[in-house]
């Protein structure tokens, strides 16, 4: 049969069963294509819709820790997390001081809590915990149901962070900058206690402060370990303990300052704060002489030995504290110094650091020459107070480290003895002077540098501070940004770091720093100076006509504290006259060839009020206003280091007053 016999034979049924053959067609196409729909939904997806459907029934619910604690040295809270209303798994981050923030810092405000600066942020790993999450399924009413087993991640909560802060130092040493800020009507400031031995940080407070309770877009810095700034004469503690070490110098040798003027061809000269002849390398230091510093870099050390003593004092590099604000100074590299940056950062300007560093560098005088690691916390303890392991096995304790040794012990020594003479000599470091607290310490006071120039009149007034400077126990750094009242390290920051030093050793809530010896305490002391007193009548010494190194020499050696007024080189006058008993006034007053019409205010806080009285009488002052009481000094207008002229009041405020004006 042919192929045309086929289609013929076909075409024939058609005509006559040809809707039963279309219907059996579109019968078999209608199969074809559910079977086809049937496998895809089945076989191809049903693996992807079972999972939904198992997904419908079961959940996992993340459980959030709660975030560590953050503790003083003594066991106090600083930071805790306390659950919401809404359930344990949301935490609220609460800070019980908040003056303290710069340096604790703040947390995110979200689930997460995560650590954004300070110590929240350089221990965030620590104290944010582990996060947990569990399985649930749902019964036939849409309930969650545990599924026993299911757990993917067990619930961690942080660990708790203990620092080296003592809580009650840190409050005196926040309201202690906050006052000095106000009352210099400053822009803000900072300030370190530290344990020059461990390098313990007891407190780093920083102003203008913020609280960390309270949400904001902007947070002001740490200042103390954030701020590069250039210190002006503290860091001569660097240049002068290279040349003692080198042997270059001696406290007794002499130096020629040039009568405080440095001419550079073709550049502006250096200038002394106080121009002086010849004097001793220790008279140099205590008057805080610019030309001896650079002469010293210049003349003894030479620019390689004195950027290695840079180096190795800390300068230019972090310190190793551990917080990720900490920046590091700027230090010139050495192949870049010009001729006069060695004589300039002599005296610490044309270098940046930040304040943390000149804490570490005080240490090291301190301490006996050794550079140590800053500590800002004491261990790391879980949920039971157990002190917890590293990844390297190590327990998370920390404990005192010796980064290098950079002076000798007697180099160290000999640097105490002339910074003690700043404080206790009429030195610049005079404000800092308490009766009975043996303070020894460094003044400094830098302009402000903004886009790379010098500010005109804005300033940093500094101060590095040793207590007691025979036996060191605490060393306190304090820099005041731009004050517009005293202006000047001495009476700003050193009268700051007085305070702060009198008031850790008066507290009853401190422990630290109790065996610093109070002279004023002993009776057999004092028995002792009254018998010398009674032996011994003791007039001033006829100094009028002598010059003034002369006068300087002659009023030492006499054990006669005493005073300049006016920038001359000669004696004019002098108050009291020669020949007058010691024993009936506070002090003599030397007046040079050139007094200026202004006159710097003392400091009379502390002092008798009678000889308050007669101090300003030597001054040709009469006080306008003096408070009805007896006793000693509490207060005084004008303020220490402002200037009076002649017409302006002057006030004293008495401790045992009627009234109490302010």
């Amino acid at each position: 049969m042919t192929l045309g016999d086929v289609f013929t034979k076909f075409s024939n049924s058609l005509k006559t069963d040809g809707f039963i053959h279309f219907s059996l067609f579109v019968f078999l196409c209608i199969s074809l294509l559910f079977i086809t729909r049937l496998w895809e939904l089945q076989i191809v997806k049903g693996g992807d819709k079972r999972e939904f459907v198992r997904n419908s029934a079961e959940r996992t619910v993340p459980e959030h820790p709660r975030r560590g604690r953050i503790l003083d040295r003594n066991g106090n809270e600083i930071a805790f997390s306390v659950p919401q209303e809404s359930g344990n798994s949301v935490w609220t981050r609460v800070y019980t001081y908040t003056k303290s923030a710069p340096l604790i810092g703040f947390v995110k405000r979200d689930i997460t809590q995560t650590g954004l600066a300070g110590i929240e942020r350089a221990f965030d790993n620590d104290l944010a915990g582990e996060v947990g999450f569990s399985q649930f399924r749902r019964d036939g009413r849409g309930n969650l149901i545990p599924r026993p087993g299911r757990m993917h991640q067990n619930l961690r909560h942080g660990s708790d962070v203990h620092l080296t802060i003592d809580l009650n130092i840190q409050r005196i040493v926040d309201d202690v900058l906050a006052e000095t800020v106000r009352n210099s009507r400053a822009r803000g400031g900072m300030a370190i206690v530290m344990n020059p031995h461990t390098g313990e940080i007891y407190a780093m407070a920083s102003n203008p402060s913020f609280d960390p309770n309270v949400s904001r877009t902007t947070v002001p810095k740490n200042r103390a370990i954030g701020e590069n700034y250039e210190p002006g004469s503290i860091f001569k503690i660097i240049t002068f303990a290279a040349a003692l070490n080198e042997g270059l110098i001696a406290p007794d040798q002499l130096i020629d300052c040039n009568n405080g003027v440095w001419e550079i061809p073709n550049e502006r000269p250096i200038r002394d704060p106080f121009p002086m002849g010849e004097v001793s390398f220790s008279e140099a230091f205590r008057m805080s002489s610019n030309i001896a510093s650079l002469r010293i870099a210049r003349e003894k050390l030479g620019n390689r030995v004195f950027y290695n003593y840079i180096e190795r004092f800390g300068m230019g590099a972090q310190t190793g504290i551990g917080l990720f604000e900490e920046e590091r100074g700027i230090l010139a590299p050495f192949n870049n110094w010009r001729d006069r940056d060695a004589m300039s950062i002599s005296f610490g300007n044309a270098v940046a650091v930040t304040l943390l560093q000149m804490a570490v560098a005080t240490s090291s005088i301190a301490n006996g020459g050794y550079i140590l690691r800053p500590q800002i916390y004491r261990k790391i303890t879980d949920e039971r107070g157990r002190v917890i392991t590293g990844n390297n096995g190590q327990r998370r304790e920390t404990k005192r480290t010796v980064v290098r040794q950079v002076i000798t012990e007697q180099t160290a020594e000999t640097m105490r003895a002339m910074m003690s003479d700043v404080v206790n000599e009429r030195g610049t470091g005079r404000a800092a002077f308490i009766e009975g607290l043996n303070i020894g310490g460094k003044t400094g006071t830098s302009r402000i540098v903004r886009d790379g120039k010098y500010l005109e009149n804005n300033y940093w007034a500094s101060f590095i501070g040793i207590t007691p400077i025979d036996q060191p126990a605490l060393v306190s750094v304090v820099s005041v940004y731009d004050p517009q009242v005293g202006r000047f390290g001495g009476p700003v920051a050193g009268a700051a770091v007085a305070q702060i030093m009198k008031n850790i050793v008066a507290s009853p809530s401190v422990s630290i720093g109790k065996d610093i010896r109070l002279y004023r305490d002993t009776t057999e002391v004092a028995a002792a100076h009254s018998n010398e007193r009674q032996k011994e009548i003791r007039v001033f010494p006829n100094l009028t006509g002598l010059d003034l190194r002369t006068a300087r020499r002659i009023s030492s050696e006499s054990r006669i504290d005493f005073e300049i007024m006016g920038t001359g080189n000669v004696v004019l006058s002098q108050s009291p006259v020669g020949g007058i008993e010691i024993g009936n006034y506070p002090r003599l007053v030397l007046f040079t060839d050139s007094l200026e019409t202004q006159i710097t205010m003392p400091n009379f806080v502390g002092v008798n009020v009678r000889d308050a009285i007669e101090m300003l009488r030597q001054r040709g002052i009469t006080p306008t206003y003096v408070e009805q009481g007896i006793g000693r000094v509490r207060r005084q207008y004008p303020t220490v280091g402002t200037f009076w002229q002649e017409g302006s009041p002057c006030s004293l405020f008495v401790e045992k007053g009627i009234s109490d004006l302010w």
